[in-house]
């Protein structure tokens, strides 16, 4: 008898761990839909998770993009026929973004990826300074990126300049 308690608590743990993970997925009507109700051809769900699932599959890719581009760098031990101005445009571009729809409290599935790429971005703006023989600018540049990224996610910058920021990196595409 005491065996079965512990596992039918066991069984409740682990069924609330998968619910919870799965409600990151999904909204809790469609958890009901296809987990209580086995009613896997409801459209809407169907799309929604669709939609999901092609968020953290761009979330998941942009953790990758930039990978082969440092290696190659690293690699050759150089920045040569590289543009430092193109590095920080892209990185101000996507730290806007990420940063606005952080502020805004949107869902990590919908701006993820300009996290990992702004990320990524700023080691490349990094390695080219540290490659073009300015180590101290280099690492001092890693420094006031990440108390810039920092105050703009802080609450202390205004809506309406995030907004500015984000709309000007809009337009610029």
């Amino acid at each position: 008898r005491f065996q079965r308690s512990e596992k039918t608590m066991a069984d409740r743990n682990s069924s609330s761990a998968f619910k919870t993970l799965v409600l990151n997925f999904m909204p809790s009507k469609c958890y009901e839909e296809y987990f209580l109700n086995y009613n896997f051809f409801d459209a809407v769900c169907f799309k929604t998770i669709l939609n999901s699932s092609l968020n953290l599959s761009i979330v998941l890719g942009s953790v990758l993009v930039k990978l082969p581009q440092i290696l190659k760098i690293v690699r050759n031990g150089s920045v040569g026929g590289l543009s430092l101005i193109s590095f920080f445009l892209e990185l101000a571009a996507v730290t806007f973004t990420m940063t606005y729809n952080a502020v805004n409290a949107y869902p990590f599935r919908t701006w993820g990826e300009s996290f990992f790429i702004s990320i990524q971005c700023a080691i490349l703006v990094t390695m080219f300074l540290y490659y073009s023989g300015r180590p101290f600018v280099s690492g001092a540049f890693g420094l006031v990126y990440v108390a810039i990224t920092v105050t703009l996610v802080s609450g202390l910058v205004p809506m309406n300049v995030l907004t500015s920021l984000q709309i000007t990196r809009s337009e610029e595409r």
